[in-house]
Formats: C-alpha cells, sequence, structure tokens
C-alpha cells in the first residue's frame, strides 16, 4: 500500500486530492466569515458612537425628555417619528416614572384600537406601534376631550393614526386603587 491509500475497516480509498479540497473548503469558510463579520465590527462601533454621544448630550441637558424629543410647535416630546425600540422605552419611563412625563404635550403615530375594561365598563383607547417584523407592539392608552362617542367620531380600528394630547393620571376613571396613566387627547388625525 503506498501512501495515497487508507485502509479503512478492510476498505482501501486513495487520499490524493480530499488533501487539497479540504484546505480550499476552510479557506473559503474562514474569509467569507472574515468579510461578514469585519463589516460588522465597524458599524457597530459607528451606532455605539453615535448613541453614546446622543446619551450623553441628554445627560448633560438635564432634561432629556424636552431636549431630545421635543419640537417648536407646542409638542415636548414628539413620538412620531421614534421606531418600535424607542417607543418601547419611553412607555417604560412613563410607566416607572410618570411624575416626569405629567402636562407633557406628547405626538405620536400608530394604528387605532379600543376595548372595554370588564370591571368598569369603560372604553380604552390605544395608539398602538408594531415592530419590524409586526410581532410585537407598543403603544400608548389614551381617552379623548371633549364628548366623543365611539364608534361614531372614531376612525375604523387598525386606521393609522396621529395623536397629540396632554399627559396625565387617569386613576381617577378606575374608582378602585389602580394607577392608569395615559394622554388627554385633543386631536386624532387619520394618516391614511
Amino acid at each position: 500500500m503506498d501512501s495515497t491509500e487508507l485502509n479503512i475497516m478492510g476498505k482501501t480509498k486513495k487520499n490524493g486530492g480530499n488533501s487539497m479540497k479540504r484546505f480550499f473548503y476552510f479557506l473559503s469558510c474562514a474569509l467569507i466569515l472574515l468579510c461578514v463579520f469585519g463589516c460588522k465590527k465597524n458599524d457597530s462601533k459607528k451606532t455605539e458612537t453615535s448613541q453614546m454621544d446622543s446619551a450623553d448630550a441628554a445627560i448633560q441637558s438635564g432634561n432629556p425628555y424636552l431636549t431630545d424629543y421635543g419640537t417648536s410647535d407646542g409638542i415636548d416630546i414628539d413620538m412620531s417619528g421614534m421606531n418600535y425600540n424607542l417607543v418601547n422605552a419611553m412607555n417604560f419611563d412613563m410607566a416607572m416614572e410618570p411624575e416626569n412625563f405629567y402636562g407633557k404635550v406628547i405626538k405620536m403615530r400608530g394604528q387605532f384600537f379600543s376595548g372595554v375594561e370588564p370591571e368598569t365598563n369603560l372604553r380604552f383607547y390605544y395608539c398602538i406601534l408594531y415592530d419590524a417584523t409586526a410581532c410585537c407592539q407598543a403603544g400608548i392608552d389614551f381617552q379623548m376631550s371633549g364628548n366623543k362617542i365611539y364608534p361614531d367620531d372614531f376612525p375604523p380600528e387598525g386606521t393609522n393614526i396621529e395623536i397629540v394630547g396632554t399627559f396625565k393620571d387617569f386613576s381617577d376613571l378606575l374608582n378602585d386603587g389602580r394607577s392608569y396613566t395615559g394622554i388627554l387627547c385633543d386631536s386624532i388625525t387619520v394618516l391614511d
């Protein structure tokens, strides 16, 4: 038997060209991995740096809610241009520290939905924003100012809307000690 033959369990196989094929296969895989992960590393550094710069500016300003998210047209927090992750983070902040948001004028875009709370028979309205895969949602509860009647004064459910209103405490609507905050909505604009 010469050096190019192997005896495996009584069978003889030639091994001449396989080692070169394996070498080029592993070399190709290594180059592909280097290209894929090499490009992502540079992009993530740029994104991380810009996020850190934005966070640092918000902290130094003393009031990140107004400085970074406000507009010149009387809107304190403009969530209408935010993606799902930012809206979700802002909702978390509103839930954990609502006192920082009371009285702020908020603007948001999303889809309109409503539902009735069975214990109080109170109708709740929602402006919902979906993530990129449409599997998760973040949104804001709102109540309408004035004497609006559902469904006559509201768009059909699932309609894309923009709402503007003042963040406030609605716990008095529940009358059972539960906390409930949301937007007292001045206007609903249909975007479709």
